[in-house]
């Protein structure tokens, strides 16, 4: 048996002393760790062509100096509040 054998063995035998809560936590945390090790790093360019591409959309639609002040973004906010009991 080689020693990344050994230490594989080694480390079944401790993961099986763990009480069933231990290793749901430890098998938690292994699942965050694979995940970050094999996640695609964000791809910023795409990002910002994906938000150039909405911009370009906003300004064909409403106009090149169109802008939202914070009293639309409220009025929307208690629009979308008052939902269900909307009466138009």
């Amino acid at each position: 048996m080689n020693v990344l054998e050994q230490e594989m063995q080694e480390i079944v035998e401790r993961f099986q002393r763990l009480n069933h809560e231990q290793q749901l936590d430890l098998i938690g945390i292994l699942d965050v760790v694979a995940h970050e090790i094999t996640a695609k790093p964000f791809d910023y360019n795409h990002w910002f062509g994906q938000l150039d591409s909405i911009h370009d959309q906003l300004r064909a639609r409403y106009g090149e100096n169109y802008t939202v002040g914070s009293q639309s973004l409220l009025d929307e906010l208690r629009e979308e509040a008052s939902w269900p009991y909307r009466s138009s």
